[in-house]
C-alpha cells in the first residue's frame, strides 16, 4: 500500500524527507534509472528492489528534475550552482549500494537481513550525499550594505 512511501528515519531520528524543499522524482521513470545504473530488468529481485527504492528517494537539496525543451529529455538541475546534469545526482551513491546488494545476493544472504542492510545503506548514502551537498552551500554572501559601505 501507500505505507511503503514513508521516508526511512535516519539515525538520530531525522527524516530525509524533512529537509525543506526536497523534491521527489516525478518524471523520472524507473527504467531510465535502471538503465543509468546499468541494472538489467532481469537482475535479482533484491537488486531491482534497491533500484526501485533508489528511484523513490528524494533528490538532494537544491536538485530538481527538468525537461529539456528541445529534446523532451529529462535532466537534473542544481538551483544554487546553476548546474545541469544528465546524470541523477545520487547515481554514484546508488551504484555503491547496488554493488553491495549484488554482493550480498551472491553470498545468498537471507532476504530479511538484506532488506535491513538495503535500508541502512540507502539511508547512510543519502545522508552522506545530503550532508556533502549541504556543506557545499558554503559561505553565504555578506548582507548588502555591509562593512564595505
Amino acid at each position: 500500500g501507500a505505507a511503503g512511501m514513508e521516508a526511512a528515519p535516519l539515525p538520530g531520528g531525522q527524516f530525509v524527507a524533512d529537509w525543506p524543499g526536497l523534491r521527489r522524482p516525478r518524471d523520472l521513470v524507473v527504467e531510465q534509472l535502471l538503465d543509468a545504473l546499468s541494472v538489467s530488468p532481469l537482475a535479482p529481485p533484491a537488486v531491482l528492489e534497491v533500484a526501485r527504492r533508489a528511484h523513490a528517494t528524494p533528490y538532494p537539496p537544491n536538485w530538481s528534475e527538468e525537461i529539456d525543451a528541445a529534446s523532451g529529455a529529462l535532466y537534473f538541475y542544481h538551483g544554487l550552482r546553476e548546474e545541469a546534469s544528465w546524470q541523477h545526482p545520487l547515481t554514484e551513491t546508488f551504484r555503491e549500494v547496488l554493488d553491495l546488494v549484488a554482493g550480498l545476493v551472491a553470498e545468498k544472504a537471507p532476504l530479511g537481513a538484506l532488506a535491513g542492510r538495503i535500508e541502512e545503506e540507502l539511508a547512510v548514502a543519502q545522508r552522506k550525499a545530503t550532508e556533502e551537498l549541504a556543506e557545499w552551500v558554503g559561505p553565504l554572501p555578506p548582507p548588502p550594505g555591509g562593512d564595505d559601505a
